[in-house]
């Protein structure tokens, strides 16, 4: 039982809690005759309404076949704010959600209000859902037990915090500590009282012994036991306060959560590319012909700044730039001697939907989506490196630093957030 206990202690610390960033209100609610068994349709017949409570209609009961509809209206608490990036050396990017937001999914905006995306040869513009509250500090997504023996609002135990959202960065949890501290000061209590109730009971044995030795032994010894429980019980607290006032206050449990990774996809050109192999190799270190699909990746890594106009040619610090398919046909050439597009709108351009079965894959094959698939304009392409990891050449703010370009460690669930973000979770594979 306490193995049990124990394991739903644990699981509740990660229980997700709905965080608000929309509401729906029922408007325009009106009562109407059933057409067939299931009211459900006669409402969305009925100028595509939903069914409702009888209370909605401002009656007391409905008939045996009249049905309470009405129309949904959707308050988003969320806003759609724009961020507009330069494509050239020196690239500026300026806009995204404020300092007081957070940047959340498309679904919590409202998507009859989203602007539209222009796509122009050296910028891009992409489009962010950005909710209430800074990231410096938010509520964390799991909710903290509550015992039925205690009451949580008279304690007051504080909210777990998470200093990123959907509880990234470090997650503070105070109220185990806390709960801790008012279980022990709940437990000196009962144990003065029982102490208490000890001594006196020696006390009573000892006053009606009649000079009985066993009795006069035995209440002796309910009593010094019971002073040197109490000696044990505060004496303890008192000689942690003495040599350190710290060593009994505990502290908030601090967790570092795994951070989730999201690939930003970015404008790429869609004119062919021309590598220089033996330059680019001599830069990356890579032995083609010899080295791994893996290995080139990995020895790229460091090597390669993303830049798009430039791709192909030598960038600053002894990197080459490149772009994420412009990358691909480089390791698919140096490693498979493949001649593999260079745009992703041509590498996916036959539209093989991907079911996301990494099993189902081969070293070499390219994972993504093409422009047409975003509703940025921008495609992407991950390269299998086998063993369920996959490597690419990313865009964005991180990948325009020198050498930041090339990725070694991107898993499925990688993948498929960042297709959920930027190409509606659609993944196309091409296998040259």
């Amino acid at each position: 039982m306490k193995k049990l206990i124990f394991i739903l202690f644990l699981f509740s610390l990660f229980l997700p809690s709905h965080v608000i960033a929309k509401t729906t209100t029922l408007i325009n609610c009106s009562t109407a005759t059933k057409t067939t068994n299931q009211a459900s349709d006669t409402c969305f017949v009925n100028g595509g309404k939903v069914e409702a409570d009888y209370q909605n209609c401002g009656v007391d009961w409905l008939g045996e076949n009249e049905v309470c509809c009405c129309q949904e209206k959707i308050d988003y608490n969320c806003s759609w704010r724009t961020e507009i990036s330069t494509l050239t050396q020196g690239s500026v990017t300026v806009g995204g959600c404020l300092s007081t937001e957070h940047t959340s999914t498309y679904t919590d905006c409202d998507p009859n209000t989203k602007p539209a995306n222009s796509v122009q040869l050296y910028s891009s513009q992409r489009t962010y859902c950005c909710c209430p509250g800074s990231t410096t500090v938010e509520k964390a997504k799991f909710t903290m037990p509550e015992p039925e023996i205690l009451d949580i609002n008279t304690l007051k135990l504080s909210t777990a915090t998470c200093t990123e959202p959907d509880n990234a960065g470090t997650c503070s949890i105070p109220w185990i500590a806390q709960l801790i501290q008012y279980l022990y000061t709940f437990g000196l209590g009962i144990g003065g009282i029982l102490a208490a109730v000890v001594l006196m009971a020696g006390g009573l044995i000892w006053l009606v012994s009649a000079g009985d030795v066993t009795k006069i032994t035995q209440a002796k010894s309910l009593i010094v036991g019971s002073i040197t429980g109490l000696m044990i019980l505060f004496g303890s607290y008192i000689l942690l306060t003495q040599i350190n006032p710290n060593l009994v206050v505990l502290k908030p449990l601090s967790l570092k959560m795994i951070e989730q990774k999201l690939i930003t996809p970015d404008k790429e050109a869609a004119t062919p590319i021309s590598l220089d192999m033996e330059g680019i190799a001599q830069i990356t270190g890579v032995k083609c012909g010899t080295d791994t699909i893996a290995d080139i990746i990995k020895k790229s890594k460091g090597k390669v700044t993303y830049n798009n106009p430039n791709r192909g040619s030598t960038g600053p610090n002894d990197t080459v730039y490149n772009d994420c398919s412009g990358f691909a046909n480089f390791v698919l050439k140096c490693g498979l001697n493949k001649d593999a597009a260079s745009y992703t709108g041509d590498i996916f351009s036959e539209q093989t939907s991907w079911d996301g079965n990494v099993a189902s894959l081969q070293v070499g094959d390219l994972i993504g989506w093409a422009p047409t698939n975003s509703d940025q304009g921008n495609g992407h392409v991950f390269i299998y490196m086998g063993n369920g990891v996959f490597g690419d050449c990313h865009g964005g703010t991180s990948g325009r630093k020198t050498g930041n370009c090339v990725s070694t460690d991107i898993n499925v669930n990688t993948i498929k957030n960042s297709a959920q973000s930027y190409s509606n979770g659609k993944l196309f594979i091409k296998r040259y």
